[in-house]
This record gives C-alpha cells, structure tokens and sequence, in this order.
C-alpha cells in the first residue's frame, strides 16, 4: 500500500514540476511574435532530469529512514516523517525553481542553463549518497 501512495506521489510530483515549465501566456508579447531568443534546448532535458532527482531524493530519503538513518538537512528533517509532507515540499521548491529559470533564460540563456545543469547535478551527489546511506547496516550509519 505505501508503495502506491509513493508512486502516485512522485507522478504528482513529475507533473507539477513539469506544469511549472510551461510558458506563460502571460509573458507572450502583446504583437504574439513570441519571445526574442527560444528557449535554449538543453532546459527541458535538465528539467527532465531535475524532476527525475526529485522524485528520486524523496524516495531515497524514504527509504534511508525506514532503514534507521536520519534526515541530516534541518530544512527537511521535520517533513521526513511525512512522506505526503516532504513530497510536497519537494515539489513546491522544484516548481520554483523551474519557475525561476523560465524567468532568468529570457535574460540570461547562459545562466538558466547552468543553474540548472548545478542544481541537477548537486542533487544526484545528494540522491547516491542517500541511497548508499540506505544500503549500510544500520549499525554503521
């Protein structure tokens, strides 16, 4: 039964993460030319890819704790024992984080593609540690 509950969770997760890349119609110029520059090609990978570590990072962390580790971030140490709760924090920072590199490519292509090429990058170092966190004996976490 949990393992469902993840399951639907984490696609929950895929799409608000994906939803929150969408363009707004919004930012479209009012003459409906489109943005100057298009969206450089490597951002929707990297957001494929970031939500993906999301995704992993809470199952990780799910399964690390019921094997006896703690939650070392004081952020998040408080929704580890929620798995409803850490999910949808986990999906709230990652929609804006995809938010905000919507936002920084229109000014910045170079930069949007870094931060998040970085921030994807940081999290799988996070999502292998806690996976060999959750393969040790407990006795030596």
């Amino acid at each position: 039964m949990p393992s469902i509950v993840i399951r639907r969770s984490a696609a929950l997760v895929c799409v608000l993460l994906f939803a929150a890349a969408l363009p707004a119609r919004a930012d479209d110029p009012p003459d409906g030319q489109g943005p100057a520059s298009p969206r450089p090609a490597a951002l929707v990978p990297l957001y494929v890819s970031f939500a993906t570590l999301q995704v992993l990072d809470v199952h990780s962390t799910l399964r690390a704790i019921d094997g006896g580790a703690r939650e070392a971030n004081p952020l998040v140490g408080a929704a580890a024992g929620s798995p409803a709760t850490m999910i949808a924090l986990k999906a709230g920072a990652g929609a804006t984080l995809i938010y905000a590199s919507e936002r920084l490519w229109k000014r910045n292509r170079v930069a949007a593609v870094a931060l998040m090429a970085a921030v994807s990058s940081a999290y799988a170092v996070v999502v292998a540690h806690n996976y060999a966190v959750g393969r040790r004996p407990p006795d030596v976490r």
